[in-house]
């Protein structure tokens, strides 16, 4: 994979793809993040050393950026727009950092399996909010109590597409209750097809699958 200069398209009509059910489901993430913040803030200020004043710099610092990227990640599910070329795995990592609490709450993990290069640019609209709402259509999906694992598997293409799966793994042990993923694969693939052929959608037993087209420029296979 070869990074190139990712270029914004501006002649596509783009619109909010994400419902507000999907924006509700990942605001405890988000509230989760300001906590983290403002702990990591006031802990710092309150017991920092002189000497240790530019390790409390890097770790206010990285908090900042992560409820900034969460609070950008947040604004997009709440309808805004933003065609800007950014990495597939950093839209996924804030992605998962939002869902993990509002998994959490319901006793279900969300893992994200690392990609082998950051190098694969996407226009961050339609990506980040159709995950999302994969995401949070296939935890309403699953019956009530359910316990397991939930995993975002992102991959490329020989087509240059990004593929992403989410599919979920029950806990040992775990009664196995059946998973209906026809209400959540509609209310995406309705989506998806706005796209004309940029999103594509398909699901199995306990996956829903999602592949997009590349930001123009924004990487290719060698």
């Amino acid at each position: 994979m070869e990074l190139g200069t990712p270029t914004v398209s501006t002649h596509k009509t783009v619109t909010a793809v994400t419902s507000t059910d999907s924006a509700a489901f990942f605001l405890p993430g988000l509230i989760h993040q300001f906590g983290n913040l403002l702990l990591t803030v006031q802990g710092n200020a309150l017991h920092v050393q002189p000497d240790e004043i530019p390790a409390m710099q890097e770790a206010v610092l990285g908090s900042v950026k992560r409820g900034s990227a969460s609070l950008q990640a947040m604004r997009l599910l709440l309808g805004e727009v933003s065609q800007a070329p950014e990495s597939a795995q950093g839209l996924l990592e804030n992605l998962v950092e939002l869902g993990r609490v509002p998994c959490r709450e319901r006793g279900l993990t969300l893992d994200l399996a690392e990609l082998p290069t950051a190098g694969f640019w996407l226009p961050v609209s339609p990506f980040l909010p159709l995950c999302a709402e994969a995401l949070h259509r296939l935890v309403m999906a699953l019956p009530v109590g359910s316990e397991g694992a939930l995993r975002l598997v992102g991959s490329f293409t020989p087509e240059r597409r990004f593929l992403v799966r989410l599919s979920f793994e029950a806990a040992p042990g775990s009664l196995p209750f059946a998973i209906s993923t026809d209400t959540a694969l509609e209310s995406i693939v309705s989506r998806a097809d706005e796209y004309h052929g940029n999103v594509q959608a398909s699901r199995s037993a306990d996956t829903i699958s999602l592949s997009f087209e590349a930001a123009a420029g924004g990487a290719s296979i060698g």
